[in-house]
């Protein structure tokens, strides 16, 4: 098993990347053995793993650990960069696929998922409802699915209460709030833990119907969620994203008239009331729903809201993520934006 104090300084040498949360070894124990009623040779999927090191940190607690990405080049990297270790192996197969498509991996294979920030990736692209029927199917009866996410605990629970799917939550909450060095910087604050113990028979998986019913349960909690709940905009949230966009707007002519642009120069790099799309981004939302989001995520829903619009969306979707394009929107197109998507 590995050596927790190599796992990090090996981490920081070759540049792993880690979703939701940076701080594995503060996650761990939440994971554990003793913390979710298993054994310790309970065998173990890290699902959408990519190139975090989560698998590593499980591997010191569990004896058979799996790391899964549909991403080829994630398991050739992970094993090249850690090397043959006992008890865990990445390999290359999509949870999100039909069922006979995800070789290796078979129905009743493991007695614990776990999912950080794959989830929330597959609901942005209506993969959820797959996604779970096949996490279903890979649990043995006792099996454990365990869902760290940037989602609030309300909603997560709310998507993962499917009658269709044979779990019960057991227990949603907030992952702690600082580091294992106590540094602000490792803050999991924004990413909460869910807990699924499987409690009857397994999914019968999408093939025979259920993902159907599935996707529509969670089609209908994201709506009531986002339209009653929780809305995007609000009258409240409108007037604060009107002042932001002034500050903003007025912050971005003083910084081009400090490189020596002139007001008439800033105004014909930007159309009236408008804003670059990097700083649009940052205004809209908040930290969090960013995180949720993704600037990435943001331009493709921008650009599909008005589709009639060949030569907008195009420049929409081409535009440089490097700061150094002035693509921009109105005010008014921002909230539209918003309002539609809720």
């Amino acid at each position: 098993m590995a050596d927790e104090a190599t796992v990090d300084s090996e981490a920081v040498d070759r540049g792993i990347f880690e979703w939701v949360t940076a701080d594995c070894a503060m996650l761990a124990p939440c994971l554990s053995p003793e913390a979710l009623g298993l054994a310790p040779d309970a065998r173990v999927l890290d699902i959408g793993c990519g190139t975090s090191i989560l698998p590593l940190h499980l591997a010191a607690m569990y004896t058979n650990v799996i790391g899964v990405d549909r991403e080829t080049h994630c398991a050739a990297s992970m094993t090249a960069r850690f090397g043959e270790r006992a008890g865990l192996r990445w390999v290359t197969a999509d949870v999100t696929a039909a069922a006979g498509a995800m070789w290796p991996l078979a129905d009743g294979c493991v007695e614990l998922v776990v999912d950080k920030g794959m989830l929330d990736c597959a609901l942005t692209e209506d993969l959820g409802a797959p996604l779970l029927c096949n996490v279903a199917r890979l649990l043995t009866h006792g099996g454990v699915y365990a869902v760290i996410s940037f989602r609030r605990c309300e909603l997560l629970e709310a998507l993962l209460r499917c009658t269709e799917l044979p779990w019960t939550v057991e227990r949603c909450e907030p992952l702690p709030t600082t580091g294992s060095s106590g540094d602000e910087a490792l803050a999991m604050g924004h990413s909460n833990l869910c807990v699924m113990r499987v409690t009857r028979g397994s999914c019968e998986g999408h093939e025979h119907g259920n993902d159907v019913a599935v996707r529509r349960h969670l089609h209908e909690v994201m709506n009531r969620w986002y339209t009653e709940q929780s809305p995007l905009l609000t009258p409240e949230r409108e007037m604060a994203i009107r002042e932001a966009w002034s500050a903003a707007a007025a912050a971005l002519t003083a910084a081009a008239a400090g490189k020596g642009a002139s007001s008439e120069q800033v105004a014909r790099s930007l159309p009236a009331d408008h804003l670059p799309l990097s700083i649009v981004f940052e205004v809209l939302f908040t930290a969090e729903e960013r995180d949720e989001i993704g600037f990435d995520g943001f331009m493709s829903d921008l650009a599909a809201l008005e589709p009639e619009d060949a030569a907008l969306n195009a420049s929409l979707l081409t535009m440089s993520t490097k700061g150094t394009d002035l693509r921009s929107i109105s005010l008014e197109r921002a909230l539209t934006y918003l309002r539609t998507e809720q």
